[in-house]
């Protein structure tokens, strides 16, 4: 009997869904960073970069909030956890952040660059027992990122905006199942590589031709004056939204079928990305790098350049010395504000 149970297979761990978020976080570093070094304040307008920026933006968060929809199906686990692992380093981060900015008007009601994903990662998960019960709720999330898109509050007050714009990712995660995800990632992947390359020329066509500007295609958002609404405005909003959710599924699906299975890499990237998520959008760093770029002129070393310092951040930001010290900083402000405020932490999180 014991030499039996011996020679059973050890369970191993699915890299796979490791290896997406390693994939997706280093295009979110990617993506933060050509925009400025390129794109935002760009000394001259690069045809190539702006493209890759709207491309990226168009399919990493709707990616990244389907996975952590996927991750959230224990419901009340999950509601407990995002306490401490969303709220709480939203509040001290983004005010940290936005202090160093010297930003002092609202630091918690506008998240500052990616941080709004805490926010509204934790606003959802709270929100399950509700939203994951709601029949046809994908459907019913896009109707109502649609309305709020012609809503000045919600376009202005980011904080609200993307949790509601987002929405219809992150139920997609919570009622999408192994199986299907299985399913998708079938399709022969040329044609997930073709798919990626034409939404890619795609945007690259319109931007150079000037018919779109890459920050409609990035937000899929067009300029408007609110107070004064024409039918033309009003239905081209409408036709951007229902964009984000065609081109973002479809681009997601594609990268999914794409990503390796298997990489020590990206696995590795893929279980640091809370970090590398919050510490690469540090204030000073991007202008800092964006200053250290000789070859600003030519696009191809410009490129190279770029590529390089994403993958020094994320291994600099994603190494078990920077958890150890997030983790250490995260336990003292959870502790200082169970003192402040004679909180127990919850059975449920002691045990973990």
């Amino acid at each position: 009997m014991s030499e039996n149970i011996q020679k059973l297979p050890v369970k191993q761990r699915d890299t796979y869904f490791d290896c997406l978020k390693g994939l997706l976080i280093i295009f979110v570093v990617f993506a933060h960073y050509i925009g400025t070094g390129y794109v935002y304040d760009a000394p001259k307008q690069n045809f190539l970069f702006q493209s890759l920026f709207a491309f990226f933006y168009q399919f990493h968060m709707p990616a990244f909030v389907f996975i952590s929809g996927f991750f959230s199906k224990k419901v009340e686990k999950a509601r407990i956890s995002s306490w401490e692992k969303l709220l709480l380093p939203y509040l001290v981060f983004n005010t940290i952040f936005t202090i160093i900015n010297g930003e002092f008007t609202n630091p918690l009601l506008n998240p500052l660059s990616a941080m709004w994903y805490l926010w509204a990662l934790f606003l959802w998960r709270q929100s399950l027992p509700v939203l994951g019960k709601i029949r046809f709720g994908v459907v019913i999330a896009i109707i109502f990122s649609i309305f709020c898109a012609f809503e000045p509050l919600g376009k202005t007050v980011k904080l609200f905006y993307n949790a509601i714009a987002y929405l219809p990712f992150f139920l997609m995660g919570f009622h999408a199942t192994k199986e299907r995800i299985a399913k998708w990632r079938k399709v022969p992947k040329i044609v997930s590589a073709l798919i990626v390359a034409a939404v890619f020329a795609g945007n690259y066509f319109l931007i150079s031709k000037r018919i779109f500007g890459y920050s409609t295609l990035a937000y899929w958002s067009a300029d408007y004056n609110p107070n004064i609404i024409t039918t033309n405005q009003i239905l081209l909003n409408i036709g951007l939204e229902l964009l984000r959710y065609a081109i973002g599924f479809i681009l997601m699906i594609s990268v999914m079928n794409l990503c390796p299975s298997k990489s020590r890499f990206l696995a590795y990237a893929g279980n640091k990305s809370l970090y590398i998520m919050i510490l690469h959008i540090i204030p000073g760093l991007r202008p800092f790098l964006a200053s250290l770029n000789f070859v600003y002129d030519n696009t191809w070393l410009g490129l190279l350049y770029w590529v390089v310092c994403t993958l020094l951040s994320v291994i600099l930001f994603g190494n078990k010395v920077t958890e150890f010290l997030y983790n250490k900083f995260m336990d003292g402000c959870a502790w200082v504000i169970r003192k402040l405020f004679f909180i127990k932490r919850p059975p449920a999180e002691q045990k973990a």
